[in-house]
């Protein structure tokens, strides 16, 4: 009896470790290369949480759990993947400056930093997106915790709904 329960559990890791991971990416929203409409460019950073830089998609399963997926991981470096999506969006609206994600090398470019302790899925129905960002001159810190109700079920939908916290963000970064 306790050989075939040692059977059974080893054909079910094997099982386990033959699925192959699934990897995800932001959906595309164009080039962050827009039209800047004159206006100076700045640097956009976004520096993430050592939970966050696993590589894998992240689910908040009660108040007080959270899941790593060892079979959903981002197919990309998650923080420069953020930075290109929020510097599109940012730049989709009126701002004062034209984002890019990439530094000048005069060094005289004002640097946005964003920090995100939280980029995940959640048991509640909405994705989380929650942090702070702070200018390279210390001015104007600001705090953000953007839930966005996920439609649909599975990963798929948790990447598409974080997709549209960022443009969240960014709304609430040119206010």
């Amino acid at each position: 009896m306790r050989s075939a329960a040692l059977i059974v559990a080893a054909v079910l890791l094997a099982g386990c470790a033959a699925t192959p991971p699934q990897y995800y990416r932001l959906p595309d929203t164009g080039s962050s290369k827009a039209i800047n409409h004159g206006r100076p460019p700045a640097y956009l950073q976004v520096r993430l949480s050592d939970s966050l830089s696993s590589g894998s998609l992240v689910y908040q399963v009660s108040p007080t759990q959270v899941h790593f997926a060892r079979q959903h991981q981002w197919a990309d470096d998650l923080a420069p993947a953020i930075a290109g999506q929020l510097a599109n969006a940012l730049n989709q609206r009126d701002g004062q400056y034209h984002y890019v994600n990439h530094r000048s090398t005069d060094g005289h470019m004002p640097v946005l930093t964003v920090y995100l302790d939280h980029f995940e899925g959640s048991h509640t129905g909405h994705t989380r997106i929650a942090g702070y960002s702070q200018w390279s001159d210390q001015s104007h810190p600001t705090t953000f915790d953007i839930r966005t109700p996920q439609q649909g079920d599975g990963h798929d939908a948790m990447v598409r709904t974080l997709a549209e916290g960022l443009q969240q963000l960014a709304t609430e970064l040119t206010r």
